[in-house]
């Protein structure tokens, strides 16, 4: 997967297929790093779809461990975290 671009206020109007497909505009699957193709996430809110490449939700979960944990995102240190927790 390519390294996404940092563009920003790219829109698009793309049509729905009756089966549920759509397809993406080049320019905006470069700016999100999915030029070869890649597994997205989809998100309903409040009437709106929000898309966000895997890479990009694992990278913020990655941000909230470490916030929580400091460097060290081993499942042990997740483990001894959440053991102080309980006991509390």
């Amino acid at each position: 997967m390519n390294a996404p671009r940092a563009v920003k206020g790219q829109t698009a109007t793309v049509k729905v297929s009756e089966t549920g497909r759509l397809s993406l505009p080049i320019e905006l699957r470069r700016a999100i790093g999915l030029e070869k193709g890649g597994s997205v996430m989809l998100e309903l809110h409040d009437n709106t779809i929000s898309l966000r490449t895997a890479d990009a939700v694992w990278e913020t979960a990655r941000k909230k461990a470490r916030a929580m944990l400091g460097e060290d995102l081993s499942v042990d240190a997740f483990l001894k975290f959440r053991r102080t927790q309980w006991k509390e």
